[in-house]
């Protein structure tokens, strides 16, 4: 069975999916970006895994089918990572992109500028106090 074919595979791209369309809800700017390249498909080679969304004409992203071919693959090594989450400006120079440019550009700049509202996350469970108060221990521990 193909890689793009395995349940492993197909979890990935709907975690993934599931993931980036949570952060896309609260941001039209970004889904506006991304439907600009509607029915275009991303492979993201993460070491030693990796994911495929296609980009729906509402600008959110879906799991790709398997085998679809992508117009964009972003290889991504674990030292990238590690630098992308230190907010490292310069690893994004060091992401290995085969494919359509305009596309990893418009995914790096909604990569850059995209943030999780955790703490707005966090009130939905605990309540607005208790979220705040767990940010703002969050936020200081990070710091």
């Amino acid at each position: 069975m193909p890689e793009s074919a395995s349940p492993e595979f197909n979890f990935a791209n709907s975690t993934a999916a599931a993931a980036v369309n949570h952060l896309l809800r609260s941001a039209a700017w970004a889904r506006a970006e991304l439907a600009r390249h509607a029915g275009k498909t991303a492979c993201f080679e993460l070491f030693p895994a990796g994911f495929s969304l296609c980009v729906t004409v509402e600008g959110t992203v879906s799991s790709a089918a398997p085998g679809a071919a992508p117009d964009v693959t972003l290889r991504i090594t674990p030292g990238v990572m590690l630098r992308l989450a230190a907010r490292d400006e310069t690893a994004w120079l060091d992401i290995g992109t085969t494919g359509d440019t305009a596309f990893a550009e418009a995914i790096a700049q909604l990569a850059r500028n995209l943030r999780w509202d955790f703490e707005e996350d966090l009130s939905r469970f605990f309540g607005d106090i208790a979220a705040h108060r767990m940010a703002g221990s969050a936020r200081t521990f990070a710091g």
